[in-house]
């Protein structure tokens, strides 16, 4: 489960600072740290960091949308370094398709999540 945070919330930060991120590539993808594809013989097993991957290959070639969050719960030991419980990033394709992905960062707290466009024309 911490793979798959770390990475949503690394690919999100990424997404949201395209401006100055030009380009991010996971140095290694198999049998170690953070694998995408974990092997042993002939055996193969897709990683939740794969996983996320996958979900996220919907901002590659599509322009970030402004978002934020309001509402949401700060967490962390220290008040300095507390941040949103719920991360956000968002992004819009050539055909108008908007992919949203939410990291929730609590391993047992769901999270109801109402979503509003402002100042959107959409293409039909």
């Amino acid at each position: 489960m911490r793979d798959a945070l770390v990475a949503g919330l690394s690919l999100n930060i990424f997404n949201k600072h395209c401006d100055r991120v030009k380009m991010a590539n996971i140095a290694q993808l198999i049998n170690v740290l953070q694998a995408v594809i974990l092997t042993e013989g002939p055996k193969m097993l897709r990683t939740p960091t794969y996983h996320v991957f996958h979900m996220y290959k919907y901002h590659q070639d599509a322009d970030l949308v402004e978002s934020y969050i309001d509402g949401v719960e700060q967490i962390g030991e220290d008040e300095k370094f507390k941040v949103p419980n719920l991360q956000e990033s968002a992004s819009v394709d050539k055909d108008g398709v908007v992919t949203i992905t939410l990291n929730n960062l609590s391993i047992d707290k769901a999270e109801e999540v109402e979503i509003a466009f402002a100042e959107c024309n959409p293409k039909y």
